[in-house]
């Protein structure tokens, strides 16, 4: 039922009270779920599954009530509601039919965007990335610990949106958050962290703040290896679709290099 109708109130206390993890049945995409389920832990959030298959025929098969059996089995034993549905279609617009019921997707990032332009506008973590109505919190694998944040800023609104969210977290969690904001050679602005420094101010989040300059996305992964961050929040595409394609995103190298899951805000 918590699919058929929208959630009109929200708790404040929680920024993320329903959590959608789509599930392939693939070994690795159940580390989405591992993860999915220590976070809605955290934040007493519900937990939506969602397996997708091609056609009506599949949804009564064998291996589809498995998938069923060992969400719930899993939700279950940590004690947490959760809910699978089982829907037809195509991946992407039915993930996002899905996301707009929810707060936040958790997904395992089985492929990352390719370096070939044209195997990057194909790419189906970036069409998702573009289209989806909610963040999206990719995992290339699961961290032993969420306990160091690191957000890429800006000052976009995008990156607005990831710093809120990282603020969120490290207020509610208790952990170190890192501000890095990146300059071209020529191009330091010392205004972009101002907007971050007063709205952290504002919520009583302490941060470090760090400004680099170089490569923007070689410069994130440098700065979490350092700072030895489990999660990073970026701000999603801010180019139209085909330019990004064309020129790649600093998003793109992020998504293919990453050791730690990457939260991604539109």
């Amino acid at each position: 039922r918590a699919r058929q109708e929208k959630i009109h109130s929200h708790d404040p206390a929680h920024l993320f009270t329903h959590m959608l993890v789509p599930l392939s049945g693939e070994k690795d995409s159940w580390q989405a779920l591992e993860l999915g389920l220590r976070l809605a832990w955290r934040e007493e959030a519900h937990l939506l599954g969602l397996h997708i298959v091609p056609n009506k025929n599949d949804r009564n098969s064998a291996d589809v009530k498995a998938i069923q059996q060992r969400f719930e089995k899993n939700c279950h034993d940590v004690g947490l509601p959760g809910e699978m549905a089982v829907d037809v279609g195509s991946i992407v617009p039915t993930i996002c039919k899905h996301a707009r019921l929810s707060d936040l997707v958790i997904i395992h990032l089985a492929h990352p965007p390719n370096e070939h332009p044209i195997m990057r506008a194909e790419s189906g973590i970036r069409k998702l990335i573009q289209q989806s109505p909610r963040p999206l919190l990719t995992i290339p694998r699961v961290p032993e610990k969420l306990e160091r944040l690191l957000v890429a800023y800006n000052n976009s609104p995008r990156a607005r949106e990831a710093l809120y969210a990282a603020a969120y977290f490290a207020g509610r969690w208790e952990v170190p958050l890192y501000v890095l904001t990146v300059a071209e050679p020529g191009k330091i602005n010392p205004k972009i962290i101002n907007h971050a420094r007063y709205y952290l101010r504002s919520r009583q989040i302490p941060a470090t703040f760090i400004q680099k300059k170089g490569q923007i996305s070689g410069v994130i992964l440098e700065t979490q290896t350092e700072q030895q961050c489990n999660l990073i929040f970026m701000g999603g595409y801010s180019k139209p679709p085909l330019i990004d394609v064309v020129l790649s995103s600093p998003l793109d190298q992020v998504l293919r290099e990453s050791q730690v899951p990457v939260l991604i805000c539109r």
